[in-house]
């Protein structure tokens, strides 16, 4: 959580989650260390100067960390059946406030890596991309990304991006709880000219194992306009979830000439569960 109007999508759906799974909810503030949101221009200015700067941002973080706090407060009530509680001795969903200390590309990989599933609000807000790419890259974690229109039940029509890639292969067995609670599954993939249609049946059938019965659905676009292809295609299907991998490329490539993931993590209008 960030303090952010986007706070109360990631929160309320990664509660729905914990209904649904009997799981536990972890709502984790990263309180930043004046020493961290400073301008650099700050250290070449008298004593008195810096220190009177760190007092203000100390109240502005106090602020905004209080307003996240409120916000897990009104949500936790509000849902019977729901635990706060940081012990796991409890039958039933639960959830609990955390704050730590430091800054998010060092402490998420650390936090991240104990969790079954990082839930972000979907937003473009300074930070944010950054903070998701830490989760992505350095946790084996999946991701999931909830957008601002979202309203629960989530994942009840799921539309794989399917390419064949380790990392979409990672995003599928990830997804595998919500595609059994799923009302339908739909395998996405570009036409038989880019990916074997073969890799497409084997997906399909590896799904059939699993008991999710999936149905293939072509995106018929060009390489440039993928990302757009994908979520209009999921749109026309109804879907409320997109399951993909995360950076086939190099994040450096991504920057450069563009990709998918980056186009999608720019257009927060549809979930997304990612993995790397």
């Amino acid at each position: 959580m960030t303090g952010s109007d986007t706070d109360g999508h990631a929160l309320h759906a990664a509660l729905a989650v914990a209904r649904e799974f009997n799981g536990h909810v972890d709502a984790l503030y990263i309180d930043p260390r004046p020493e961290d949101t400073l301008p650099l221009l700050a250290q070449g200015l008298p004593e008195p100067v810096i220190l009177d700067m760190t007092r203000t941002v100390r109240a502005q973080n106090a602020a905004i960390r209080e307003r996240a706090h409120g916000l897990f407060e009104r949500a936790t009530t509000s849902l019977s059946g729901l635990a706060v509680s940081e012990q796991p001795e409890r039958d039933g969903p639960s959830a609990a406030w955390r704050t730590i200390r430091g800054t998010a590309d060092a402490l998420l990989p650390h936090e991240g890596r104990k969790a079954d599933l990082i839930v972000f609000a979907h937003s473009t807000l300074p930070g944010q991309q950054a903070a998701v790419e830490a989760a992505l890259f350095g946790t084996g974690r999946p991701v999931l990304l909830v957008p601002p229109e979202h309203s629960a039940p989530l994942g009840r029509s799921v539309s794989i991006a399917w390419n064949g890639s380790v990392e979409a292969t990672r995003a599928v067995a990830a997804s595998l709880p919500f595609l059994h609670r799923a009302d339908s599954v739909f395998v996405l993939s570009t036409e038989p000219r880019s990916v074997d249609p073969h890799d497409c049946a084997g997906l399909l059938r590896y799904l059939r194992w699993h008991g999710v019965d999936a149905e293939f659905a072509a995106v018929r676009t060009g390489l440039d306009d993928l990302g757009d292809g994908l979520i209009r295609r999921a749109d026309e299907l109804g879907a409320d979830l997109i399951v993909m991998g995360a950076y086939g490329y190099s994040r450096l490539r991504e920057t450069v000439f563009g990709g998918v993931t980056r186009f999608m993590l720019r257009h927060p209008n549809k979930a997304l569960l990612l993995t790397h």
